[in-house]
């Protein structure tokens, strides 16, 4: 009668060592092919909001949708603070699902993009992990305008010489280098923009990094990038600015400043008040 041979201690412990060593080479593949997935639908989402961009401008004269974005009343049924309708909206009350999704649904975008996933990146959460504001994980909006385009006029309410946002469609001279949308990752009541400056070479608002230390963007043409950051200063101070309960003074800080020899701020510069506008 032949006896089954059973497995030996030893034999056991090999077994065991090759499908940790499998596991250890197929979990990082598989890791980044999930945030691939979750990059295309980013970029998907940010397409949208560009075309809708576009068509809002075509639809009234050329005169692009304000990049800033204005207060709804908290009370039901809802509405505007100051009658003035943006893209989106903005809220305090961040406990009332009801007055989040308002912020997007009165907003002048949602009768072309009508999906509130369409206005959140995918990686939401992990981004506002270990965030001052942990109030951010509730919101509905990842995306902002950048200040270029219809947004915070620099030279009218600083005294700046640089930093006019363009106002028109027409003014535009490079659709295909003018950033339109960037990925925060958390929502802002303003649009997004780094010092319009040349020579100051600092970073304003805190770019996102929740795609595997990058972010992704649209252009006035219509496509998507994804843009993962180079200098070690950009990442630096994207991880000091969670830790500031207010994400507008982070302009203060030590890492905001000596960009010149950044490259990720250099592209940014030059996507935002650079060489896509007249």
């Amino acid at each position: 009668m032949n006896k089954k041979r059973a497995f030996t201690l030893i034999e056991l412990l090999v077994v065991i060592a090759i499908i940790a060593m499998l596991l250890a080479i197929v979990m990082p593949a598989l890791k980044r092919a999930k945030e691939a997935g979750k990059r295309v639908i980013c970029q998907s989402n940010i397409r949208q909001l560009t075309q809708a961009w576009k068509t809002y401008a075509e639809e009234n004269k050329g005169v692009l949708a304000p990049a800033m974005t204005s207060a709804i009343t908290a009370g039901e049924p809802f509405g505007w603070a100051n009658s003035t309708p943006t893209w989106v909206g903005w809220t305090t009350n961040v406990d009332n699902r009801l007055a989040l999704e308002a912020a997007i649904t009165l907003g002048t975008f949602y009768p072309y993009v009508n999906t509130l996933k369409a206005y959140r990146c995918t990686n939401h959460e992990s981004a506002n992990t270990g965030v001052a504001d942990v109030t951010q994980i509730k919101r509905l909006r990842s995306y902002s305008i950048v200040d270029s385009l219809n947004g915070y006029d620099f030279i009218k309410y600083q005294g700046l010489q640089y930093g006019r946002p363009i106002r028109q469609l027409t003014e535009l001279r490079n659709s295909s280098i003018q950033i339109v949308f960037i990925d925060e990752g958390r929502e802002t009541a303003q649009g997004w923009s780094i010092h319009p400056a040349p020579t100051a070479c600092k970073f304003w608002d805190v770019p996102g990094s929740q795609h595997n230390n990058g972010t992704v963007l649209s252009f006035a043409d219509g496509h998507a990038e994804y843009w993962q950051w180079q200098d070690q200063k950009t990442l630096s101070f994207i991880e000091r600015a969670k830790y500031l309960s207010d994400f507008g003074s982070s302009y203060n800080m030590a890492e905001a400043s000596n960009q010149s020899s950044n490259p990720d701020y250099q592209r940014l510069y030059r996507g935002i008040w650079g060489t896509g506008r007249k």
